[in-house]
Parts: C-alpha cells; sequence; structure tokens
C-alpha cells in the first residue's frame, strides 16, 4: 500500500471524527525513501489534550499530532527563530486528506505568508547570546585535547553556529537537514561551507579550519564576546 493510500486508511479507521488531516513530510512531498514514515496532522472537533503517537499500520511507521482547532490556531503563528517552524511548514507545504470545514484550507493560507515574510530580525540581546555561547563553546573546543570529547564539542559548535548564520541573514531555524538547507539558501561564501570544515576536522583532528570558520561567521556580527556579556535571568 503507497503512503497515501495507507494514511487515507488509517485516518478512516483511526480517527473516522476528525474534522481535517494533513500529511507532511517527505512522502507528502513525494521524496519518500525506504525508512520514510508517515507524519500526520489531525484536527479533531472537539476539545482535546494535544498528543503525539506512533503506529505501525499498513506496512507504515505513522506518527500523528493530534489537536483541537484552538491549539492550530493557536500553532500557526509566528513562531520563535529559534524554533524549526513544523506546525508552518507542515500546513503550508503538506497534503490535506480531510478538510469538512475548509480550516486546513484555511491554516494553509496564513502559514505561507508568515513563512515568506521570514523571521523577525534578530535583537541586539539573541546576537550577544549567540557570540557568547559560540565564543564558550569554541575555546572548549580548542582548548579539549582528546579527540573522542572534542568531536562532540566540535559538532554542537558546529550546529550553533550555524543556526546563528541562518538567524542572522533572516531565515528560519530548522534541525538536522533542515538547518543544512537553511544554509544553502543563505547567499554567502560561508554558508557552504560549515560541512566542508566538521567533515575535515572529523578526518584529521586538525582544528585550524574549523576553528578559522566559526571566528569568520562571529566577525560578521562584531567578532568574539565575553567581557561584558549581560543577560537577565527569570526569576
Amino acid at each position: 500500500m503507497d503512503g497515501i493510500q495507507a494514511a487515507r486508511t488509517f485516518m478512516d479507521v483511526y480517527y473516522p471524527d476528525c474534522i481535517s488531516v494533513v500529511l507532511f513530510g517527505s512522502v507528502a512531498r513525494g521524496e519518500a525513501s525506504p525508512r520514510s514514515d508517515l507524519d500526520l496532522l489531525v484536527l479533531m472537533p472537539h476539545e482535546v489534550q494535544p498528543y503525539r503517537r506512533s503506529y505501525a499500520e499498513y506496512g507504515w511507521f505513522i506518527e500523528v499530532w493530534v489537536v483541537s482547532r484552538r491549539y492550530a490556531e493557536a500553532t500557526v503563528r509566528r513562531p520563535d527563530r529559534n524554533q524549526n517552524p513544523v506546525a508552518l511548514t507542515a500546513y503550508a507545504e503538506g497534503l490535506v486528506l480531510k478538510d469538512e470545514q475548509d480550516f486546513a484550507k484555511l491554516l494553509r493560507g496564513k502559514a505561507r505568508a508568515i513563512l515568506k515574510e521570514g523571521p523577525p530580525p534578530l535583537t541586539n540581546q539573541e546576537i550577544d547570546t549567540y557570540r557568547y555561547v559560540i565564543t564558550d563553546w569554541l575555546d572548549d573546543f580548542l582548548d579539549t585535547s582528546q579527540y573522542d570529547q572534542a568531536i562532540l564539542v566540535a559538532h554542537d559548535l558546529t550546529v550553533k553556529t550555524a543556526e546563528f548564520m541562518v538567524a542572522l541573514h533572516g531565515h528560519w531555524i530548522g534541525e538536522r537537514r533542515w538547518l543544512y538547507r537553511a544554509l544553502q539558501d543563505i547567499d554567502h561564501p560561508l554558508a557552504g561551507r560549515f560541512l566542508e570544515q566538521l567533515v575535515g576536522y572529523c578526518k584529521t583532528g586538525k582544528k585550524d579550519g574549523l576553528a578559522s570558520h566559526i571566528e569568520a561567521v562571529l566577525e560578521l556580527a562584531g567578532g568574539r564576546l565575553y567581557a561584558g556579556f549581560y543577560q537577565a535571568l527569570e526569576d
């Protein structure tokens, strides 16, 4: 059974009373691989405690997010820039399998408008926080002499710096593959070299290339930051 047919059958059997279902992810985009699962947003007609649940049915792993109308409306808003806008992307790019009240269609329009507009620019405080954290992690990377420890620091440092690069250029931040795609959308020579430098370090154990790359990204926003950093903490 193909993915779309499996999703429709699953919907009819497990959530027959829902008012809308959106299939999103690789299957909806026509990019399914042998390990792809079915990602479904299911909207119920009554108030429900939102939950996420996984199934194995019809030859597929199926992951379901079940929400109410009120919850769905709340999630399709401008997300924090440090979050991967999963709900926005799901409604904007997903395949609507059921939509009794045109609610999914309404959310699709809102989601596409927000994604197109992009996130608000980073505040000075946010920029300084990125600079401070990256500076601290870069020093940690350079000071760690054991390769097995340094490689874990290198991974987190690369991801954090890539997020900073994406946010600094006014793009939504994603996770894993989405972060890589976000980097590819940036028209800047530094954006395409993150993986090159990280892989280079992993292969050779030489830190200079990756460290210099991180320093160059920091210079886009004023360079390293340690002394003078201030951040108010919540009570």
